[in-house]
């Protein structure tokens, strides 16, 4: 029986086909409920569901009879807008089916369906889906999730916890596909709210994690992707996603005391973490298991943003390494972290073709030195590098076959256009600004509110300012609305020629998160064969430009050449050339879409010779 539920109470029959997905565990039998958009009607997607799952509804029992055999799936409009008052509870062995209508989804394609958040008694509904008892499972795909209504002003400073929930009493399956979840003052996803469950599957695909966590309503070390608790999971598969934008951890299961079965996080794409407290926390790893355990194909762009630090506060939540950083005798922060396995026994870890990037922006925090209280990484860690894997992670899949030392690749690369890193939030965790009350400078013990978690609901941390003028919280991140991720964000990588030939897969697919297409290779075109007698930078033409120009350059002798546009404020906004280039005459084109007006600065390097101009984009 196919129905289609309207806001306005009409009613009409609609066959919508149903698409075979690869990552969707799709019945054949299906009970399709078409629901119309809900701007502006007064009701709820949440209302209309219970309605129809109690037998209330416009289908009467049918609807009723539907969700107890598990065959109800509810198509929205692409397009509409559906808001959400409260949470939608599962019962057990029920099961949730939210899909778009047919449409192209892609990127740059058809606007997905928006399920987002409605305040009532002040403030915005803590999750939109709960599952509570025994063998439950939630299903989207093609939709996008917002935990507040970006269209009202002030919205932000009124946002909840978590947006989908395992209860501790609970356990079932999650499958998200090709969605947009964002803007939550908590975890996007937790397992195990209130003490241990157990998830089946967590099978996550092409799906973006966006703006994770609000200082003003929680604490730096909430905002995470998946926050897995003390959970036990049999399988955590999470393949052709992005995450930007986050506080925390995009996946948590720190001093677990039951473990995850099956680990893969295969072409990703990870993009601006503060990471507070780490980036992927792994915590008990079932060694015993057959797994698989995969971390690869990876592209993380600034996703570590405060760098690994001497922070007591931080250090606090990395005790399931093993390791001791040699500063301050506590544990030692990782990108990756994990409980040792017992001894004797070896997670059969398969780690390799992963890639990152840390920008200029990244490199100048990794830097930072007194006053903002830590050692700087090259201090640290002199000539180790980033410490990415623990000593325990490292040994296991040495002993597996692997090799850790290419692991993870450092490259210079870009991104096409995404939002920059959260240097100011970093610098004003460090800042005294933040902490009035003084503290140990080299611990970082006994520091003040601001240096720790701060803030509470309903109670902005210490100086955390609310500019309303223009509706920005001053130390936040860069935040964007769900429309600019699905129309203006592109995570396409861009570099050199040798950079991009360099950035190979283990299975032919384009690192990273596949959908962002093709690594851009930046090239520059000749002039002529004549060979120049110096090193030069000209004006680029025309100027002032809307919205591209051309800048020509002369390289004396072959080496490496990096052309580069800067605002005025110094951050990198696009990389013009990165490569190797033989002595001659060349030309570039900058493109300034997606760019305010304003004055920009190129610069250019090859060998010690640097020569900077000035443009002017007016639009």
């Amino acid at each position: 029986m196919k129905m289609r539920v309207y806001s306005v109470l009409l009613v009409l029959f609609l066959f919508i086909p149903v698409v075979a997905q690869g990552q969707i565990p799709w019945s054949a039998n299906e009970d399709t409920c078409y629901v119309a958009d809900l701007y502006g009607t007064g009701q709820f997607l949440n209302q209309i569901i219970a309605a129809d799952t109690a037998g209330t509804g416009w289908q009467g029992a049918a609807g009723a009879t539907a969700w107890q055999n598990r065959t109800r799936v509810y198509v929205l409009e692409k397009f509409g807008s559906y808001p959400w008052d409260a949470t939608i509870n599962l019962g057990a062995e029920r099961k949730l089916v939210i899909r778009a209508e047919e449409g192209d989804y892609s990127p740059g394609g058809d606007w997905k369906p928006q399920i987002y958040g409605y305040p009532t008694a002040g403030a915005y509904p803590g999750r939109l889906v709960r599952l509570s008892q025994l063998v439950d499972t939630l299903i989207l795909q093609n939709v996008v999730v917002c935990g507040i209504d970006e269209s009202q002003l002030g919205g932000l400073d009124k946002v909840q916890g978590n947006m989908i929930e395992i209860q501790s009493t609970g356990s079932g399956s999650i499958f998200i596909d090709n969605c947009i979840l964002k803007t939550i003052n908590g975890q996007l996803m937790q397992i195990g709210a209130g003490g241990a469950c157990h998830a089946n599957t967590i099978r996550i695909s092409n799906t973006l994690f966006a703006d994770m966590g609000f200082l003003g309503m929680s604490n730096l070390g909430a905002g995470r992707g998946i926050d897995l608790r003390n959970s036990e999971v049999d399988s955590l598969d999470v393949q052709q996603c992005t995450f930007i934008n986050f506080q925390d951890r995009i996946i948590r299961h720190l001093l677990s005391l039951q473990p995850i079965h099956s680990v893969k996080f295969n072409h990703n794409t990870v993009v601006n973490g503060m990471s507070y407290c780490g980036m992927i926390s792994l915590g008990w790893v079932d060694s015993l298991s057959n797994g698989p355990f995969e971390i690869k194909n990876n592209v993380f762009f600034d996703n570590f943003g405060m760098g690994p630090d001497t922070d007591a506060v931080r250090q606090s939540e990395f005790t399931d390494s093993p390791d001791i950083d040699p500063v301050n005798g506590l544990s030692k922060i990782s990108w990756f972290c994990a409980r040792p396995n017992t001894t004797g026994h070896v997670t059969p870890w398969v780690i390799s073709n992963n890639y990152y990037c840390i920008s200029d922006s990244g490199e100048a925090m990794r830097a930072l030195g007194s006053p903002y209280m830590r050692t700087p990484v090259a201090t640290q860690y002199p000539g180790a590098g980033e410490p990415i894997l623990t000593s325990d992670m490292k040994r296991q899949v040495q002993a597996n076959g692997g090799d850790t030392l290419t692991a993870f690749t450092k490259v210079d690369i870009g991104l096409t256009n995404a939002p920059p890193l959260m240097t100011r939030m970093i610098r004003w965790y460090y800042s005294v600004e933040s902490d009035g009350t003084g503290g140990d400078d080299q611990n970082n013990v006994g520091a003040g509110a601001g240096r720790k978690k701060t803030g509470s609901s309903g109670t902005p941390a210490t100086h955390f300012i609310h500019d309303v003028t223009n509706n920005v919280w001053v130390y936040d991140y860069n935040r964007r609305t769900a429309g600019w991720y699905m129309d203006t964000l592109d995570c396409k990588i861009t570099g050199g020629a040798s950079t991009v030939a360099s950035l190979v897969s283990s299975d032919g697919l384009v690192v990273g998160d596949p959908r962002w297409g093709t690594p851009t290779v930046l090239g520059v075109e000749p002039l002529g064969p004549e060979v120049p007698g110096g090193f030069s930078l000209s004006q680029n033409y025309p100027n002032p430009f809307n919205p591209s120009t051309t800048i020509e350059f002369e390289v004396p002798e072959r080496g490496h050449v990096d052309l580069a546009v800067y605002n005025v404020l110094g951050k990198k906004v696009a990389v013009l050339v990165q490569e190797v280039l033989a002595a001659g005459s060349y030309k570039a084109t900058f493109d300034g879409r997606g760019l305010p007006s304003g004055v920009y600065f190129y610069r250019i390097q090859a060998g010690s010779q640097v020569q900077t101009k000035k443009l002017t984009l007016v639009k």
